[in-house]
């Protein structure tokens, strides 16, 4: 007998963004979607619907958004009449009116009948897709409307939803990039902060708090401020092939696995928060958040992401295998786009770099995914893309330890303009032992005794012979990013930037 489902997405989630100006305007737009879904939920389930994805939040979490921009129900709902609720509920638990909610969100429902569980979520993300391509006039008055809710200050009534406090304060761009300072001087980066927040409601405050920030902070670190130290992370992460493992559970088993994902933003935000980040939402399978490039006891972005892998596998790929159907598996793991930035670099053009480095190049690096891309940025305009196949765990180990041997810039300029020179000859040792190690001996300058230099270029030699399986272009573009991002990383000295 065919069963009735429904699925329902919520937008303009990327338009909204591309306005969002400073981290808590970014939170808030996330947060609002997440409490739009919350009450879609709730009203389904009030008129007898069955919600089957995803599981519904049970206790607080108010840190960040936990529901996703899509679900699915079951039973015989009548589409018209909840949105009509909906939105009546949303547009009074935010504080605008009932026609800026529907004039500026969007709810869009499809339905179909289906005997099988799995076949209808399949079949209703399909359409869902189709119908998110589509693009609506908005009415000006209602957009005026939800972004100055969305950019409110310190004070906000999505505060007092998350938070039953008026007050949420969000840390500024810098304050993120150099948390770091904190762990190891936290008088100094306070100080740097209460100077920079006296000016947050002058109308200086868009031009000099965050240079009044670094001025107060470089005074009193006395030279222990690195480059690093001005710039900041937007990671945008997705589990892969979620949509192949939600058709291929066995029926009934959709609401384990999304208590699991739940578990899981729940576990991933924490790991972002303890690193001195700022989650922003954890829905399901998507991550979005913003953080320092380096933070407490020297550990950095790279290793932020292995602590992430570590709680998918054990709360969501080790669940999918015990849901899924035995006779077909399907392998899910967590691609990535990692976009750092100046500290004054738009955040809404991060936010785009992230979204594009995920969706467009690490999902369709070749053909498994599980894939991080990084993209460095400098403020002078240089930008350095470093793509790690996670399967190719050796070189990701390889690169990660690269980041910690200390190199002076005129050596990591050197070696890479040498690598450069000699291109024709380090491709034709085609990555065998000896052909590489007489190349890094006598046109690398790789001697026998022990010196940073020699532990510098022995790694750079097992990174490039490990790369040798990849296509020229390929290698030439890591190994050259490789080596700036990596030094990046392990802390040059600010500049006057």
């Amino acid at each position: 007998m065919n069963i009735k489902y429904l699925g329902i997405s919520i937008g303009p989630i990327i338009a909204t963004f591309s306005q969002v100006r400073k981290p808590r305007h970014l939170w808030s737009a996330s947060y609002v979607f997440s409490h739009l879904m919350k009450i879609i939920i709730e009203e389904g389930i009030k008129m007898s619907g069955e919600l089957i994805s995803q599981a519904q939040v049970k206790d607080r979490y108010p840190e960040l958004g936990l529901y996703p921009d899509r679900v699915i129900f079951e039973g015989n709902l009548d589409a018209e009449a909840l949105t009509k609720a909906v939105f009546k509920n949303f547009a009074t638990s935010i504080g605008i009116t009932e026609e800026q909610a529907q004039g500026y969100f969007n709810i869009m429902i499809v339905g179909i009948e289906s005997e099988s569980e799995s076949v209808a979520i399949g079949e209703l993300h399909k359409k869902l897709d189709v119908l998110e391509l589509a693009n609506r006039c908005e009415d000006s008055n209602a957009r005026k409307g939800v972004l100055e809710l969305i950019s409110s200050g310190t004070k906000s009534t999505l505060y007092e939803l998350a938070f039953e406090s008026g007050n949420f304060p969000v840390n500024t761009l810098a304050e993120i990039a150099a948390i770091e300072t904190k762990f190891t001087n936290e008088e100094a980066w306070q100080n740097a902060s209460d100077f920079e927040k006296l000016f947050d409601k002058t109308f200086l405050s868009a031009i000099i708090n965050e240079d009044l920030f670094y001025f107060l902070l470089k005074k009193r670190m006395q030279g222990e401020l690195k480059s690093y130290h001005k710039y900041f992370c937007v990671v945008q992460a997705d589990g892969d092939n979620m949509g192949k493992v939600f058709g291929n559970l066995q029926d009934g088993k959709l609401q384990d696995l999304s208590q699991s994902l739940i578990a899981f933003g729940k576990a991933a935000s924490k790991l972002i928060k303890d690193f001195g980040g700022l989650p922003i939402y954890a829905g399901g399978d998507d991550l979005l958040f913003l953080a320092p490039v380096v933070s407490k006891k020297k550990r950095n972005i790279f290793d932020l992401l292995n602590y992430i892998d570590y709680k998918y596998q054990r709360k969501v790929i080790d669940k999918a295998n015990e849901l899924q159907n035995p006779d077909k598996k399907v392998e899910t793991s967590m691609s990535y786009g990692i976009s750092i930035n100046y500290y004054k670099h738009p955040l809404y053009e991060a936010l785009n770099n992230a979204r594009d480095l995920l969706f467009v190049e690490a999902k369709n690096y070749k053909s498994t995914k599980n894939t991080i891309v990084c993209n460095l940025r400098k403020h002078s305009g240089a930008s350095f893309k470093v793509m790690l196949d996670k399967k190719q765990d050796d070189i990701k180990k390889a690169f990660e330890k690269l980041t910690g041997i200390a190199a002076e810039d005129k050596m990591v300029s050197a070696t890479a303009h040498k690598l450069r020179e000699n291109k024709v000859l380090w491709q034709e040792t085609k990555g065998e032992k000896k052909r590489l190690e007489a190349f890094f001996k006598n046109f690398m300058g790789l001697g026998e005794k022990e010196s940073e230099q020699n532990d510098y270029l022995k790694k750079v030699k097992q990174i490039l012979g490990l790369l040798m399986g990849n296509s020229d272009k390929e290698i030439t573009q890591n190994i050259y990013s490789m080596l700036r991002i990596a030094k990046f990383i392990n802390g040059e000295e600010v500049k006057d930037e």
